[in-house]
Formats: structure tokens, C-alpha cells, sequence
């Protein structure tokens, strides 16, 4: 790697191809790319169906910026920041009884997520990624330089842990590690998970996440059994629109919301697991 860069071989190099590789910003501060928007894995894949998206990214001036596009975009270019471990972050968003809820993001980092074709800079958004995307957005909005991060061993060593949910990362803890400028694997802690049961009309139900399971309720079964870690988390079932919010504390405890539907429209119940309490509003 070192003689790559000596004084007469970097001139075998296209100047183009070697800002893309450092993100120095020797043409200009900005750099254009188009992201592709990808499906959701299985088995979401044509299960569930997003009004709209919202990408977060950071434009060429430095500054976060936030974007919506309708259902059914395959890619959009933007420009962005020419700068090394630059995320972008999409967040898919459906409909549920007017509401609007949010799904774990996937996401890309340039230059590492980048490609070039005869049509220019392409970035390749994954669900697999999104977690880390996320992170490094985090980051960058607490002025943290995230160039010097290690992220293609960061990447790998995620990969590695085969959890089938990255979401089960500790990302706040993560991200407190990262902000050094360097990555070590002991930072990838996993966060306490819980056992939750909410009670759920029959359907089929997922996860606000991208990796979840599909979860079918029938008229004899009590409800749905899920290992879930602290947090905010929402139930969708997949042909009404029926949604319950559930909330998990650090110790465990939840509550779990859900429309119902009632003589007025508007009515929720809510469960506290604690003391199994059932109040209407």
C-alpha cells in the first residue's frame, strides 16, 4: 500500500477515483451520488407497503439534512458530503389507521458503500448496514470526525456476530465508544433483551423492524410472545393496519397500546404488564 503513493505512482491513478477513495476535498466539498433503495429482506419482502420514505444525510456544506420521497422511488440522487464514513440513513414509513409509524432504518456510508458506473456514483443502502448508517449520523451531528473510524472492520465484525437483527446492539454505547475515532470489537456489547407478551386480535403481525418474523395470531392463542430489549417498539398487523405501541423500561416492565375499536372512534387500551392493569381512554 505504501508504494501505491509514492510521488510517480499516484499519477497512474485517475484524479477522480482518488478523491472518491479519501474524501479529501480537492475538487470541491461536495460529491454527487444516487442511492439505491432497497426491498425489505425476507420475509417482509411484498408484505409490507411504505407511503413514503425520509433520507437523512449530510450536504456538501456539512449541514444534516432530511428529505421525503413517495412510495415506490427506486433511487434518488443527491448531493452530498465529500468526506470519508459519510452516511446516509432512509427511514421507511406506512400508514396505520392515520398513523404514521417508522421502521428501523437502512442506510449506506460513502465511499466504502460506493460504486462507479458510466452513470456515476452509486451508493447501495442496505438493511444490513442501516445500523451503522445510523450511528455514524449520530456522530456526525455531535460534530464527531467519523473519518478516522475503522468502518470496514467495523462492518465485518458485525457481519460476524450472525444475530440476525442488528438492532439488538447496544448503539448508544457504540456510538459513545466510536466517538475516540477508533473501533475495537469489545465495543459491540449486546443490550438486555426481555420477555414480553402482548395480547393481539387474530392477523398476522411484524415488527417495526426490517428483520422481523411474522407472527400469526389465531382465536385460541393468548397473544404474542417477543424477546425485546428497552425501548420503543410497534406491532403492525399486516392486513387492518392495526398497530400497538409497546414501551419496555430498563428493567423489563411494559405497557402496550392499542386502538381498538369501539362504539367512538379514538379509543385505546392500554396494558400495564406490572400490575395487569386494562384502563380504556
Amino acid at each position: 500500500m505504501e508504494r501505491m503513493f509514492k510521488k510517480n505512482s499516484v499519477l497512474m491513478f485517475p484524479l477522480f477515483f482518488i478523491v472518491l477513495l479519501t474524501g479529501c476535498p480537492v475538487l470541491s466539498k461536495g460529491v454527487e451520488v444516487t442511492l439505491t433503495i432497497p426491498e425489505f429482506p425476507e420475509p417482509l419482502k411484498g408484505k409490507i407497503a411504505d407511503a413514503y420514505f425520509n433520507v437523512t444525510y449530510f450536504g456538501p456544506g456539512g449541514s444534516e439534512i432530511s428529505s421525503v420521497y413517495p412510495s415506490g422511488t427506486e433511487s434518488i440522487t443527491l448531493a452530498g458530503l465529500k468526506k470519508n464514513n459519510t452516511p446516509y440513513v432512509l427511514y421507511p414509513v406506512i400508514m396505520c389507521k392515520g398513523s404514521p409509524v417508522i421502521f428501523s432504518p437502512a442506510g449506506g456510508i460513502y465511499p466504502l458503500d460506493t460504486r462507479i458506473d458510466k452513470n456515476g456514483i452509486r451508493l447501495k443502502l442496505s438493511w444490513e448496514h442501516g445500523l451503522e448508517a445510523d450511528i455514524f449520523r449520530k456522530l456526525m451531528e455531535q460534530n464527531v470526525d467519523t473519518a478516522t473510524i475503522n468502518l470496514k472492520r467495523l462492518y465485518v465484525e458485525v457481519d460476524n456476530l450472525d444475530i440476525g437483527n442488528p438492532w439488538l446492539l447496544d448503539k448508544v454505547y457504540i456510538a459513545e465508544k466510536l466517538s475516540g475515532g477508533s473501533f475495537r470489537k469489545t465495543y459491540l456489547k449486546k443490550l438486555p433483551v426481555y420477555s414480553v407478551n402482548v395480547p393481539a386480535a387474530d392477523g398476522e403481525w411484524v415488527m417495526n423492524n426490517p428483520f422481523s418474523r411474522i407472527y400469526t395470531v389465531k382465536g385460541d392463542m393468548e397473544g404474542i410472545s417477543l424477546n425485546l430489549t428497552s425501548g420503543f417498539f410497534t406491532l403492525i398487523e399486516l392486513k387492518s393496519l392495526k398497530y400497538i405501541n409497546i414501551s419496555v423500561d430498563a428493567s423489563g416492565g411494559y405497557v402496550t397500546v392499542q386502538h381498538i375499536p369501539l362504539s367512538r372512534p379514538g379509543k385505546f387500551l392500554i396494558y400495564n404488564k406490572d400490575d395487569k392493569s386494562r384502563i380504556i381512554l
